[in-house]
């Protein structure tokens, strides 16, 4: 084979290497972006929605209870947390149902749901309560019934999100794998293409064409390929 052909073979190569890394690290963008996507919408997403439902029955329903029973806040206040409480709760609980989930969630949902009708009956009973201003029936409510019935529910919500945390680490976990394989190519396709660097600097180095030329009746003086003159 000619110098000039395999020169020509050698430069093609490093062309299809530098393209070859050049998708190669597009691709692993694009798997980058797709996990953290799948990661913030299906998993932070509800993650945060969950924590407000929580937030929402502990601070604004069970401890709105207590406060306006011991008075340090007043009926119509209390009134007023627990109706915002309640439809914060339906709305965020309303976006969460129609986010992406798994099998292990809905499993827990399934848990879920008549622990929620407990729940919501128990803040009907409270907003009964809230109503009448009736405060021998509020401490009864809040040693009997709060904790009780509301309590189950709440469990629940931080199950689920238990199961949020732990689809992240498994997330996590199989971006560091994917990451260990990629480099693991990278590193491969960067010592072919030095390779072929070294295999291109040997053949069109003037030692190496000094060598080849008597062997083809070359002069070295004369370009590759020219038949020296008597």
């Amino acid at each position: 084979m000619k110098v000039s052909q395999q020169l020509t073979l050698l430069v093609g190569g490093l062309a299809v290497a530098l393209v070859g890394i050049g998708i190669f690290g597009l691709q692993g963008k694009r798997t980058t972006l797709e996990s953290l996507h799948t990661v913030y919408e299906d998993r932070a997403v509800p993650l945060r929605q969950l924590s407000a439902i929580a937030d929402e029955y502990a601070s604004n329903i069970i401890d709105t209870s207590h406060k306006v029973s011991n008075g340090n806040i007043g009926w119509a206040e209390a009134r007023n947390k627990v109706a915002e409480a309640r439809e914060t709760i339906r709305l965020t609980l309303e976006a969460y149902l129609g986010t992406a989930m798994d099998e292990a969630e809905e499993h827990i949902l399934a848990e879920l749901r008549p622990q929620l009708r407990e729940a919501d009956a128990a803040v009907d009973r409270l907003q009964a309560i809230l109503r009448r201003e009736d405060g021998a029936a509020l401490e009864a409510f809040n040693a009997d019934e709060l904790y009780q019935r509301i309590d189950p529910a709440y469990e629940v919500f931080g199950r689920l999100m238990q199961v949020q945390l732990d689809m992240i680490e498994a997330e996590h976990l199989n971006g560091t794998q994917e990451y260990a394989q990629m480099r693991l190519a990278f590193i491969a396709t960067l010592a072919v293409i030095l390779l072929l660097g070294i295999l291109l600097a040997c053949i069109s180095s003037p030692a190496s064409v000094a060598a080849w030329a008597p062997s083809r009746g070359v002069s070295p003086r004369s370009p590759i390929g020219s038949p020296t003159t008597t």
